[in-house]
């Protein structure tokens, strides 16, 4: 569809070039309204609908994934209208899951299972060292190219700052693979991530402020339930 769009927008750019004032202000008349039909085309719908449309900032997230990964195709933004005949355009629509297997394991978006979606996984796809951990809020897939894509959107852990680290019993003791963050504070620092990237589940228990001598409320982490298995 949006392709058709943009075939009706490059021949109302040259009926604008080519034609008489009037017609001119007829044809950009059209063409305002099909760039409003662009920006609002089908619009959001519940997330328990099975097919969706992206949150801009998630859509922006996984295009710029998507063109790290493949840089050979470069997606374009569906608002850079008009788009080249060869273009490959990113759709803004995408299916909404709520469950996934990943190494053989369930998980699970937040609203599903919290548990299940308690995660610890790499900060990038290539698999870094650097570890993080939050809950799954959504789970979108898309097929490009004839070929599943999925991603899911995180809502990452803030760990305790350098100041509080220092108060942890479990700081220096590595061996109980603890980590402990804010509590309430993933809803600020969202990510999205590929399934890839998922190290495991991670089990978690919340604790009051005031805990350890921690002001703010706190989250144990604990990351051990992958039992160190890729």
């Amino acid at each position: 569809m949006l392709r058709q769009i943009c075939r009706r927008g490059r021949l109302m750019a040259f009926m604008c070039d080519s034609s008489s004032t009037a017609a001119s202000t007829a044809v950009s008349s059209i063409a305002n309204a099909i760039q409003t039909l662009i920006q609002n085309v089908l619009p959001p719908k519940s997330m328990d609908d099975s097919n969706s449309i992206l949150p801009l900032e998630v859509y922006d997230e996984i295009r710029s994934i998507l063109n790290v990964e493949l840089p050979s195709m470069q997606f374009r933004h569906f608002k850079d209208f008009p788009h080249p005949d060869s273009a490959h355009v990113l759709p803004r629509q995408a299916t909404s899951i709520q469950h996934i297997k990943i190494k053989g394991r369930d998980y699970s978006t937040f609203k599903q299972h919290q548990g299940n979606s308690s995660i610890g996984y790499y900060s990038s796809a290539s698999g870094e060292i650097e570890i993080s951990a939050g809950f799954i809020d959504t789970i979108w897939s898309q097929t490009l190219d004839g070929v599943a894509q999925t991603f899911l959107v995180v809502f990452r852990h803030q760990f305790l700052s350098s100041e509080d680290n220092q108060r942890s019993p479990y700081q220096g003791r590595n061996g109980f693979q603890v980590e402990i963050a804010y509590t309430n504070s993933s809803s600020v620092h969202q990510v999205v991530i590929r399934p890839n990237q998922v190290i495991g589940h991670m089990a978690y228990y919340e604790r009051p402020p005031g805990t350890f001598g921690i002001r703010r409320g706190i989250t144990i982490l604990i990351n051990s339930l992958h039992r160190n298995r890729e």
